[in-house]
Formats: structure tokens, sequence, C-alpha cells
């Protein structure tokens, strides 16, 4: 049986050093400056926009899209090869961090935030996923900052995130019904408690 794995680990640095060539040429470019400015303004209006109140619920959920993101990423973008970040922040393929850990996660915070119905969820969702898909990549493959190859579409990747958003909601819904029992129990058994352990009136032997 053939050993693969000096094959793919000596592909894997030869990918990297590729990357990293091409992340010199790129980096401190207009369009990488039009990525730090875009950070940099999505995670502000974020902080703005976000219910601080709900931090870590929305943190969680946004990290559950993020998760979903990267996976899509991983599997479509390096191995099966159907799109290229041709400029990235820093020098690793896929850039993850303004993709992936950056406008997909605060975008669908946003979008998780301002739902309070499935309803709601599924028309926030589709103005998210449309921005992202319909809107910012489309933009991004016009500057050159993101390449496509043949096997992909835009329509492809909006419809993984804009089902995985919902399933993610779905999930978050799930455990925040698992938390509320499990406080209901709690609190019903801390009431259940103070009640034996509350002492008996004394008798009171000054009445007549």
């Amino acid at each position: 049986m053939a050993d693969y794995t000096n094959v793919i680990h000596n592909l894997r640095l030869e990918q990297y050093s590729i990357v990293y060539a091409a992340w010199l040429e790129n980096v401190f470019t207009t369009r990488w400056w039009l990525l730090v400015g875009l950070v940099i303004t999505m995670y502000t209006l974020w902080w703005i926009l976000v219910d601080k109140a709900r931090l870590k619920t929305l943190l969680l959920y946004g990290s559950l899209v993020a998760v979903s993101r990267v996976i899509l990423d991983v599997v479509m973008a390096i191995n099966l090869g159907r799109w290229v970040y041709a400029v990235s922040l820093f020098p690793i393929a896929p850039d993850i961090f303004v993709h992936d850990l950056t406008v997909t996660p605060l975008t669908f915070m946003m979008v998780y935030q301002y739902s309070n119905s499935w309803k709601q969820f599924w028309v926030a969702n589709l103005i998210g996923s449309s921005l992202i898909f319909y809107g910012i990549l489309p933009l991004f493959e016009y500057l050159g900052i993101f390449k496509g190859f043949p096997g992909w579409t835009l329509t492809s990747s909006f419809l993984v995130i804009f089902i995985a958003a919902g399933v993610m909601r779905a999930i978050m819904v799930l455990i925040e019904n698992v938390e509320d029992k499990a406080k209901a129990k709690v609190k019903q058994a801390s009431e259940q408690t103070s009640f034996i352990a509350k002492p008996a009136m004394k008798p009171d032997n000054n009445k007549e």
C-alpha cells in the first residue's frame, strides 16, 4: 500500500510557500488595506449594535455559524479547489479570519439578535446571506480579492450557509429550552429545600 504521508506533507509545504509569496506581494496594497478596513468597520459596528445583555448567547450562535463557514472553506477551497482568496489579511489559506471569523459570524449574530420569531429569522437570514454571497463576494471577485473556479457558484455557498444558519438557530432554541427546564428544576428544588429547612413556629405560652 502506497504511503502518501510524505507526498501530502511536501505538497502542503509547497502550497504554503506559494501562499506566503502571494501574501508578501499583496500586503499593504490597496486591496489588503480594504480588508483591514472591512474588519475594523464590521467589529466596530457590531460592538455598537450588539445587545450586550445577550452577549454570551449571541457569541455562541456566531461561533456555531463560524464553524459552518470554516467547514465550507476547508472542504470547498482547500480540498476541492473551488475558490481561492487571492488577497489575504494573514499568510494563511484560506483566509478564515476575514470571511469565516468576521464577515459571516458578525452578520449572523445581528440576524439572530433582531429575530424574535422563525418568520423574522428567515427574512433576516435571507438578507444576511444575500449581503455576503451576492454583495460582498461578487465585489471581492471584481476587485481580484477572491476568485471562483468551475464547479462552484455563489448560489451554492448561499444555500449552504442559509440552511446552516437555520440549523444553528434550531440548536440554540433547543439549548435555551434545556437551560430553562434545568433552571426551573433548580428553582423548584431550592424552594422545597427552603420549605423543609424553615423552623416551626415556637408556641407562645404567654397567650391566655
